[in-house]
């Protein structure tokens, strides 16, 4: 990639990253056990691991400049100038004692990739086009992670650098595409509400290695936004989608294979989502299992009443209602059936 890279490598922690400092700007550097000390301790006392500008300034006050003036310090001097926690740490370090364990790093709980742009971004379009960039950068490193991730993050940073960040969690883990930008650009929220923007994020936690295969993926994949607010108050005409340079769009758009799509409320179908909890007046308490192509499969069955039958549906049968999900647990019945 032509990166610079500096590789330091030693008996411990410490000298791998004094010699990583040696190598630098791009180089390879071993520090020899049996020459460890006598590279050591003619170095700046700054150059010791943990010694920040104040513990330097207090080190030069009392004459330290070098880590091997350090070391030859007794461990009461330390302690007064330094602490007896913090000071016995470094006094070691520098007589060559580093114990620390190497050990790999922990596993990631979140996968993310974010953007600063150089101009503020203003539009619906800028802003979508900035969060797909992003979570199709995070996808990359979830697909090289290998796991599947369950909830949906997206970060914004403002022109005057305060942050918005909101979340939404799907029922199943999943390294679908299109379904955590489905997911990402329902959290949107644009300069017309925020201000300009200047940075852009999206994240994916709730990472899980087994990933569920949704029986209607599609239904997840589908952007249904609400219409545009009419605010021409004087004629009564709004709610028309706008482009970049002012002409008139129609209010479906398609990005990156999603379709977003603006619809009147009236005229939108009624939907289903798979896991959600319904009722019929016929069958009793349920759960969707799937939905598609005006189709929704319900199993009926609670805690009492034990694995039910499945049955299908239109997705607007009027009998089929959203349900109270502990409704599911019928503790009254499975008490009865107990006692």
């Amino acid at each position: 990639t032509g990166l610079p890279c500096s590789i330091g490598a030693g008996s411990g922690k410490q000298f791998a990253k004094i010699g990583s400092g040696e190598a630098k700007p791009d180089g390879t550097f071993v520090i020899p056990v049996n020459k460890q000390i006598e590279m050591l301790h003619p170095l700046a006392a700054k150059k010791l691991w943990g010694v920040g500008p104040v513990t330097a300034s207090k080190l030069s006050s009392i004459g330290v400049e070098t880590i091997g003036q350090l070391a030859n310090m007794t461990q009461k001097e330390v302690e007064i100038s330094l602490g007896n926690t913090v000071g016995i740490q470094l006094w070691r370090l520098a007589q060559g004692i580093d114990e620390r364990e190497v050990a790999p790093r922990a596993i990631s709980k979140q996968i993310s990739t974010e953007h600063t742009y150089p101009k503020d971004l203003l539009s619906v379009t800028e802003v979508d086009a900035a969060i797909l960039r992003a979570a199709q950068g995070a996808h990359r490193r979830l697909l090289k992670d290998g796991r599947g991730a369950r909830t949906v993050t997206v970060k914004l940073r403002m022109a005057d650098f305060h942050i918005e960040s909101r979340s939404s969690t799907l029922p199943y883990a999943t390294d679908d595409i299109k379904v955590l930008q489905a997911s990402a650009l329902r959290l949107a929220r644009y300069p017309e509400e925020l201000g300009p923007i200047r940075l852009v994020g999206v994240s994916y936690s709730g990472l899980e290695e087994a990933r569920q295969n949704v029986l209607f993926p599609e239904l997840d994949r589908e952007l249904v936004r609400p219409p545009a607010p009419d605010n021409d108050f004087e004629t009564g005409v709004g709610g028309a989608v706008v482009g970049p340079e002012g002409e008139a769009m129609s209010s479906e758009t398609v990005v990156e294979g999603l379709t977003l799509n603006a619809k009147d409320p009236g005229d939108a179908e009624k939907t289903w989502r798979t896991t959600e909890d319904v009722y019929h007046p016929d069958y009793g308490h349920g759960w969707v299992q799937g939905t598609g192509h005006g189709v929704v499969s319900v199993r009926f069955e609670t805690r009492a009443t034990g694995p039910g039958k499945s049955k299908s549906f239109a997705v607007d049968d009027p009998a089929l209602k959203p349900a109270d999900p502990l409704d599911s647990l019928a503790w009254s019945e499975w008490f009865a059936a107990e006692s």
